[in-house]
């Protein structure tokens, strides 16, 4: 039986394969089953009628829901499994124990959601272990130790938010870790998860959630070459944070939140080559943004939508640049040509500028049409004999001009600038002409149909197809050296400046003249002031008010401000229905200039009334009195019996005052029973404040 099972055992197995299977055989002699692909077999169990020989099983895309202990036990010389898009979602420990010269194994899109430190006991030869599109959350300490071999790591697509410090323990021959679209939002422990794989050239870190990395995240992989952190939520990365990177040869920060660009951290990566920081909001390219990537060929600037422009030397440095992407940036339309000093670009091209030198027969001139459509730079570009650029892509930005000596365009193999508003004026004549022959020079996709390239202005060839345009479309357009153009613009020049010294000279007139009316306009301004007490020896009533009223017949000229200084009496002290009573004479006040007078009859050319026009005997007569502080004067009452005369009372001097009191005033002369009795007083204190009245114009 043994001996019939050894001669014939291969041809038995390989009528064995089941039904919708392919089993391959490998050579014509002994037609040894080698390969069995199941793919989409609808298996709900695992074929065991297979040669034992089996190289390699694919049992993808079937009805699987778990892999017991020994179900394939049988195929102990397999070096390839694949048991993705099942409904695993269980795995037995040590299910894979016997399958000891196992090198690829494929797990993923399954339902599995975790894993034990023995699921992967026996797999010593692994190289290639894909975990991807499953439900892991998190990863145990050890769970991957019996895997010393594996090169290869995919965790994509899960829902990871925890690599505990020692997830990672025995990998020490780990080339590629796959950790994209997960749940993380740090690596705290960074520096201890990625300890024990130091070996490490690719990590994948992209569409998670990570806001921020510490500088020692990265502390262990000195030898990583690609560090993919795209589509994260980083919003600033820390001075050090790459500066054990010192291999690294691509890096992608693309689709973050970063405003500006991390120059510091980039000063370290001498190595790097490729960098894209795509998808992100800066609003400008500061200077020597990437000082330090000397060795940079490839730059990635696409689809940043605040971006707007490039500063100074924005790219010095970049000597080794071959191919600089700045398509899809929206609001971009100022390229200054200065931030191509020192670089090997301009305007999204590669140029070598090792050995430049500023010889105006070896450089091309370059005019930049900015923003406004009037200004222009001219800046002396690149060595034509050092130009490496086969692709230039400048498509969906808001270019309006592109220089006809900026680049040696001939040599090109591809030019893309759709997508721009292109203003279609002489200057852009060449570029027909230029699109033509790059078109019939592209034999790998002869086939393929170019975005048209519209004009944006002038506005007669508004959305034409600027291929589709003859020399004479492109019209007369200025240069510097056009004689009749430029003594057009002198005239308008000086034309503008003559309106504006007629607009002047009008507005200071009607200003001199109109001064009188705009003053009196503002003269009639109040200022009140109230008791700040009452008692036995104050104002006969507390209701009484002092106010000082700007006289506009006084300050008409508005060269200066007088003030005539009230009493105002309250209802209760007012006869014969009289509701507010003034008392017969009014000190005035000269604002600025020390006035006097014995007698208010006549003052400055301006008659006051003298009569008392209340009855009764209180505050008849009210006048300056002199004083020291004319922030605070003081004032003097004296009563009469008179009832009619030309001089109720006799004025003391009259102080100078700058402006009605703005705090206490002294003091007033209360009622008097007797022309002798001096010495009564009572204080006033301001309680309302009008806008104080303008006095000059």
């Amino acid at each position: 039986m043994l001996l019939f099972l050894s001669t014939y055992g291969d041809q038995i197995a390989a009528a064995f394969c089941p039904t919708n299977c392919k089993c391959d055989q490998q050579g014509t002699s002994s037609k040894m089953m080698t390969a069995a692909d199941c793919t989409n077999a609808n298996l709900t169990s695992y074929p065991i009628l297979l040669n034992p020989r089996l190289k390699k099983l694919i049992l993808s895309g079937n009805g699987l829901s778990s892999l017991k202990l020994d179900e394939l036990s049988v195929y102990s010389d397999l070096e390839y499994l694949d048991l993705s898009n099942n409904k695993i979602f269980e795995i037995e420990r040590g299910a894979f124990f016997r399958l000891q010269k196992l090198k690829v194994l494929r797990l993923n899109n399954n339902m599995i959601t975790s894993l034990s430190i023995e699921t992967f006991l026996g797999l010593t030869e692994l190289r290639v272990l894909d975990l991807g599109q499953n439900s892991l959350t998190r990863l145990a300490t050890s769970v991957f130790s019996d895997l010393p071999r594996l090169e290869t790591l995919n965790l994509s697509s899960n829902l990871l938010n925890n690599i505990a410090p020692g997830a990672l323990t025995n990998l020490r021959s780990l080339k590629q870790l796959h950790l994209a679209d997960n749940q993380l939002t740090d690596l705290q422990n960074g520096e201890m998860i990625f300890r024990p794989i130091q070996s490490l050239k690719i990590l994948n870190l992209q569409q998670n959630r990570l806001t921020s990395l510490d500088d020692d995240t990265f502390s262990m992989l000195g030898k990583l070459e690609i560090l993919n952190l795209s589509s994260n939520l980083l919003d600033k990365i820390g001075d050090d944070t790459f500066m054990p990177l010192v291999n690294l040869k691509y890096l992608s920060l693309a689709n973050n939140k970063l405003t500006r660009i991390p120059t510091m951290s980039f000063r370290q990566l001498t190595d790097l080559q490729t960098l894209d920081i795509s998808s992100n909001f800066f609003v400008e390219i500061p200077t020597s943004a990437f000082e330090g990537l000397s060795s940079l060929k490839k730059l990635f600037i696409n689809q940043c939508p605040e971006l707007k422009s490039t500063s100074l030397n924005a790219f010095s440095g970049l000597f080794e640049l071959e191919t600089l992407f700045l398509s899809q940036n929206p609001k971009l339309s100022d390229l200054n040509p200065s931030s191509f000093e020192q670089s090997a670009v301009y305007a999204g091209s590669p140029i070598n500028v090792k050995n430049n030198n500023e010889n105006d027969d070896k450089f091309y001139e370059i005019v930049l049409l900015r923003e406004t459509d009037q200004s222009s730079t001219a800046s002396k570009m690149t060595n034509k004999e050092n130009f490496k650029l086969k692709r230039l892509i400048l498509s969906g930005n808001n270019l309006k001009f592109l220089p006809e000596k900026a680049l040696p365009y001939e040599q090109l193999d591809e030019l893309k600038i759709d997508g721009n508003p292109w203003l279609c004026d002489c200057k852009m004549k060449f570029l027909p002409g230029i699109l033509k022959n790059i078109d019939q020079k592209d034999t790998a996709n002869p086939d393929d149909e170019n975005s048209p390239i519209l004009c944006s202005s002038p506005e007669k060839l508004a959305d034409k197809n600027l291929l589709q345009l003859n020399d004479q479309d492109f019209g007369y357009c200025k240069t510097d050296d056009d004689p009749y153009l430029a003594q057009i613009d002198w005239i308008f020049k000086m034309a503008a400046l003559v309106s504006v010294l007629t607009l002047l000279t009008t507005l200071t007139c009607l200003t001199l003249r109109f001064k009188r009316r705009l003053c009196k306009f503002f003269c009639n301004k109040k200022y009140d002031a109230a008791t700040s007490s009452a008692s036995s020896s104050s104002i006969s009533n507390s209701n009484d008010k002092l106010y000082y009223e700007k006289s506009s017949s006084i300050s008409q000229s508005c060269r200066r401000n007088y003030y005539q200084a009230k009493q105002l009496k309250s209802p209760s002290s007012c006869t014969n229905g009289e509701l507010f009573c003034f008392n017969g004479a009014t000190a005035v006040m000269d604002h600025g200039v020390a006035a006097g007078a014995t007698y208010y009859s006549t003052y400055n050319g301006y008659e006051y009334p003298t009569k008392r026009h209340c009855r009764g005997g209180d505050y008849r007569c009210m006048a300056l009195a002199a004083t020291d502080d004319v922030s605070q004067p003081t004032f003097a009452v004296a009563t009469s019996d008179y009832y009619s005369g030309a001089s109720c009372c006799t004025a003391t001097a009259a102080a100078t005052v700058y402006a009605p009191p703005n705090a206490e005033a002294s003091s007033i002369r209360g009622r008097l029973s007797s022309a002798s009795s001096l010495d009564r007083t009572s204080s006033f204190k301001i309680i309302q404040m009008h806008p104080i009245p303008i006095t000059e114009v």
